[in-house]
């Protein structure tokens, strides 16, 4: 899969997990082939706000992820986001290092500005992803840069205003942290 990315000119390759009900994901196999893991919910997210806070927090303690994806799970104007604490998961994201996704899509907008700027309070790198499901819709960023601007975020809050180099480096030294805390 990695030469296959390098012959169309790409460097990094990702994959978005599902964090199934118990805060397991559904990722198969190593996945230290991969450059960049977004965790995210995609089901039962109508659970307690107790359940689902700690389903996000067993997902992100696991080790395996980089970011999380759409933390609510809300699509605008046809499902409510799933209740949870959304300082408990940033205190999660802090501890972990990762990072929290701003999704821009005009569907779910998730996290919103008050979270995002709860994020970087707390010193969690926001990732802005457009969501794109096809090239049409890379115009998204648009959305979550203006939700990052009302959240007063700075490129130094926003992972995704790094290079690929830096990204990777970020990576691993967040990877090399977690090895030397289970030493």
């Amino acid at each position: 899969a990695r030469l296959a990315l390098q012959r169309l000119g790409l460097t990094l390759a990702g994959v978005e997990a599902d964090i199934l009900s118990a805060g397991s994901l559904d990722l198969e196999g190593d996945r230290d082939d991969l450059d960049w893991v977004v965790l995210s919910v995609h089901n039962k997210l109508d659970m307690p706000r107790e359940q689902m806070t700690a389903r996000l927090v067993r997902a992100i303690e696991s080790g395996h992820g980089d970011c999380i994806g759409h933390v609510t799970g809300r699509l605008l104007g046809a499902r409510e986001g799933s209740p949870l604490d959304i300082e408990v998961v940033l205190q999660a994201l802090a501890r972990t290092g990762m990072a929290i996704e701003l999704n821009s899509s005009p569907l779910r907008l998730d996290v919103s500005e008050n979270g995002a700027r709860l994020a970087r309070d707390m010193g969690v790198p926001v990732a802005i992803n457009s969501d794109a499901h096809s090239t049409r819709e890379l115009d998204y960023l648009r959305y979550g840069v203006g939700i990052a601007r009302r959240a007063w975020l700075g490129p130094e809050h926003v992972l995704t205003t790094r290079t690929d180099k830096q990204l990777s480096e970020w990576r691993r030294s967040r990877v090399r942290a977690r090895a030397g805390a289970r030493a």
